[in-house]
């Protein structure tokens, strides 16, 4: 496969692979719990799918407790931690190191969920590793693309973002306003080149 920029929107798709790993790892664990009478994981299902850092207050200890019971759960999520260390390296060659010990440890751990993961992400390493060459993301038109997506959900005449008393939104290098656009939409107004 030939490289190319599209690491821009690989980066974030990782984490949702690896978090969809960790909750089907976590489905299949606590099924096989529950059927034992075992009812460890009741209400933890979000709580393996935060970053370390992210964690609400008060669940540190629990998480910690959890993962010292050595479920299959924890090992997926020590899994999914690891690969987040990617994004750390600054240098293509240290990433890589990192890359092949992750894919190692991941497709070693007899957690199918973890090991279909990394194969998909192995399949797009040469655009995950061109971001180390690049340093180039797709996060400010993924957020760009978030915003619109909301603003099309929202009732016409809501305004999402307000300019003085004129609600804008920002499509295809243009700014339109929404007032306009509906007047637009009713026949009440029509565009006129100056």
């Amino acid at each position: 496969m030939k490289p190319s920029l599209l690491p821009l929107a690989i980066l974030a798709n990782l984490m949702k692979y690896m978090n969809e790993a960790v909750d089907e790892v976590r489905k299949a664990e606590h099924r096989a719990l529950l059927a034992e009478g075992n009812r460890i994981l009741v209400g933890t299902k979000y709580l393996w799918l935060y970053a370390q850092e992210n964690l609400p207050e008060g669940f540190g200890e629990w998480l910690a407790a959890l993962r010292g019971l050595h479920l299959k759960t924890g090992r997926a999520w020590a899994i999914k931690e690891s690969l987040r260390d990617l994004w750390d390296y600054q240098r293509r060659g240290w990433a890589e190191r990192h890359w092949q010990a992750w894919y190692f440890w991941a497709t070693h751990s007899r957690l199918p969920p973890v090991i279909e993961a990394a194969k998909t992400l192995q399949r797009h390493l040469p655009n995950i590793l061109t971001y180390f060459e690049h340093r180039i993301t797709n996060a400010a038109s993924e957020g760009l693309n978030s915003m619109i997506e909301t603003l099309k959900k929202t009732p016409m005449g809501s305004a999402i973002g307000v300019i003085g008393r004129w609600p804008f939104i920002f499509t295809w290098g243009a700014l339109i306003s929404i007032r306009l656009f509906q007047r637009l939409r009713r026949g009440g107004a029509t565009l006129r080149a100056n």
